[in-house]
């Protein structure tokens, strides 16, 4: 009976590496302590391998090659994770803008045509230093900035104009934006600047007023809140081979069926270019857009994440015309919803994660039938299990659109060459 249960498993483990084999990805996986009912996250690098819609050529396999009981959570979207940032205003100081005399007397001396003019008095010191601005360093402050608080102490009863500025060196400054505060007596005042577009390290605030101010004004605050994107996501994909067509038209063709997401176009070099990006799933098909945003690379700061709201195997990143476009082909980045299967762990371990077969079924059972095994419990609760995934690299399929020219050109030439040889005979016979 032993040797027939030996030559079951010789003759059954072909099958099991043969079955294993045909999946483009597979990952091993660590079960958690807590119970054979588990969750676990999808790395991207399982994503891009999955060929099918839905998840659907996806399994997870024990040690002897047996797909385990599996459910599909639900998807949760992207965390958006928002951070304030508490930054000291630093004083601007500098000289006031007039000069003060005293003792004035002005004597005007005609002679012929020509006049003289002397002033006679003496030049009041100044006052001393006065404050111009403060100045922001945003260094600690990480991730896209969304919007400026600026405590201020300004004159009560008189509006104060309050102008904004960036800079990477302390030279060059680009403007951000203006706000009007107006404080009330015994009442504070506090500017909020919604901001949209890259923040370098440096903000400077100066201010006016149409009229001349009743009193001195000071920054006492200020706070920069920036917004974490999908981007930070740990489920993140490095795309290769992207098509630059030109300047202005980079084109990408994902190999893989699951959604992206997010979409993160870095430029080769330092500048800023607004894009729109445009999807379909084959040539056939007319662009739809799915996303803008714009891509920049500012000195040690890059972005932008676009968000998608649709996902297409073909992606048409078209930069602004009114700018020089893309010199080089940009770094893209595929950002993926983050998902997560509940999975029963009855086999022997170890375990892995395969992924990607092209014609495979989806196998997932409904959650409440994997629940039965734990009731009670939550599947948020559930311990999570973990996927040793490297980091995803994927290559862009090469565009089939100069394939299928040549193609369409050689059958017309072959058809060209039938017809006119048709036509030599015909004349022949006659």
């Amino acid at each position: 009976m032993i040797r027939l249960i030996l030559w079951a498993v010789l003759a059954l483990s072909p099958a099991v590496a043969a079955a294993q084999e045909a999946f483009a990805s597979r990952t091993p996986v660590t079960a958690a302590p807590g119970g054979p009912l588990q969750r676990l996250e999808l790395p991207a690098a399982a994503l891009v391998r999955l060929q099918e819609p839905g998840f659907a050529d996806l399994r997870i396999l024990d040690a002897d090659g047996r797909p385990q009981p599996i459910a599909l959570l639900d998807a949760r979207a992207p965390v958006l994770a928002t951070r304030t940032t508490s930054l000291a205003p630093l004083p601007i100081l500098g000289a006031p803008g007039a000069l003060t005399v005293t003792g004035v007397s002005l004597r005007v001396d005609p002679a012929g045509t020509s006049r003289v003019v002397r002033v006679d008095g003496n030049v009041a010191p100044s006052a001393g230093a006065v404050l111009l601005g403060v100045l922001l360093d945003t260094s600690a402050a990480k991730g896209p900035a969304t919007l400026l608080t600026l405590d201020v102490d300004a004159p009560p009863r008189q509006p104060v104009t309050l102008r904004v500025e960036s800079s990477a060196d302390l030279r060059a400054w680009w403007p951000l934006g203006e706000s009007v505060v107006y404080r009330a007596p015994g009442a504070a005042a506090q500017a909020k600047l919604p901001l949209d577009g890259p923040v370098e390290r440096y903000i400077r605030i100066t201010w006016s007023a149409t009229t001349p101010l009743l009193a001195p004004v000071q920054v006492t605050g200020a706070a920069l809140t920036t917004t974490g994107t999908a981007a930070e996501s740990r489920v993140v994909a490095t795309l290769t081979g992207a098509t630059l067509v030109d300047a202005h038209d980079l084109r990408l063709t994902l190999p893989f069926a699951t959604p992206v997401a997010v979409l993160r176009v870095v430029p080769a070099a330092d500048g800023l270019v607004p894009l729109r990006i445009f999807g379909r799933d084959n040539d056939e098909q007319a662009w739809v857009p799915i996303g803008e945003g714009t891509a920049y690379r500012l000195a040690a700061r890059t972005g932008a994440a676009i968000t998608l709201s649709d996902s297409y195997r073909q992606i048409r990143v078209e930069a602004d015309a009114r700018t020089s476009g893309f010199a080089s082909v940009p770094g893209v980045q595929l950002v993926f919803a983050p998902r997560e299967v509940a999975v029963l762990l009855t086999g022997r371990a170890p375990y892995t994660l395969a992924a990607g077969q092209a014609g495979l079924s989806a196998a997932y059972l409904p959650v409440a039938a994997l629940a039965a095994s734990a009731p009670g419990v939550d599947s948020a609760a559930l311990p999570q299990a973990t996927a040793q995934a490297p980091a995803a690299t994927v290559a862009s399929l090469a565009a089939a659109t100069e394939k299928r020219t040549w193609v369409l050109w050689a059958l017309l030439i072959v058809g060209t060459l039938a017809l006119g040889g048709l036509v030599w005979l015909a004349a022949r016979k006659a």
